[in-house]
């Protein structure tokens, strides 16, 4: 792959730099490159011939980097996954060089990643993610609260099939996660996951089918209004008129 193609790829990533520092290899001595870093805003210093300590951190870098591979994959490990093991461990180690000896990913993400040494820590107490919060926010714009199922509750469940869906009758037999459920579909005797979203409460009077007599399913009124974003008294007003 091309040194400018690599390059894009990590500026996408992280922005562009205000300094690169290069050896004096063909292809960033080339007029494309130079060209590539002007458009970039990019002042681009080449360190003078035959003298890699001018480019000291990368030489560094590069002899860890060729010790460290030698040792994992002499433990039988292969190339990418020894490769992915020190990236791990190097940006998760915190450097005495570093402000406030802070590890690289602490510095460049704002947080320490979570490696898995981090499973012999005692568990902390549960806290309110991001995800919640946006929970929150949605609840709060658009009036709705959260509902939380148990297990065997009876609920209404949503049911897509061939760009299409319908309610069907089900009982909730798991939750997995904060909003997810695993829902036993009584008539079909399947198995769905289902969002939180896509299930409504379900009592047994809404039952109108019998062991004997097999009827398809009478959804109530309520929900099907609200699937379609409609209220009780805007549809009465409509039938008074009538």
């Amino acid at each position: 792959m091309p040194t400018i193609e690599i390059l894009e790829s990590i500026f996408a990533r992280f922005g562009n730099p205000e300094t690169l520092v290069s050896d004096n290899g063909r292809q960033f001595i080339s007029g494309q490159f130079e060209g590539f870093c002007d458009t970039k805003g990019i002042l681009h210093l080449k360190t003078p011939p035959f003298h890699p300590q001018s480019n000291g951190l990368a030489e560094r870098f590069v002899d860890t980097f060729k010790r460290t591979l030698k040792k994992i994959t002499a433990g039988g490990e292969g190339l990418t996954e020894a490769i992915n093991t020190f990236l791990l461990c190097y940006r998760s180690t915190p450097c005495r060089s570093a402000p406030e000896g802070k590890s690289p990913a602490e510095i460049m993400l704002g947080r320490t990643i979570r490696t898995s040494l981090d499973l012999l820590r005692p568990p902390t107490a549960p806290h309110k993610t991001d995800h919640s919060k946006q929970d929150d926010q949605y609840n709060r714009k658009h009036g709705s609260k959260e509902i939380r199922y148990n297990s065997k509750d009876l609920v209404w469940a949503k049911v897509f099939k061939n760009n299409s869906w319908s309610w069907e009758a089900g009982q909730i037999l798991e939750r997995i996660g904060n909003v997810i459920y695993n829902v036993w579909l009584e008539h079909k005797k399947t198995l769905i996951r289902s969002h939180c979203n896509q299930l409504r409460k379900r009592c047994e009077s809404d039952e109108t089918e019998t062991a004997d007599e097999r009827q398809p399913t009478q959804v109530p009124l309520d929900i099907l209004l609200e699937s379609w974003g409609l209220d009780r008294s805007s549809t009465d007003e409509t039938e008074s008129i009538f």
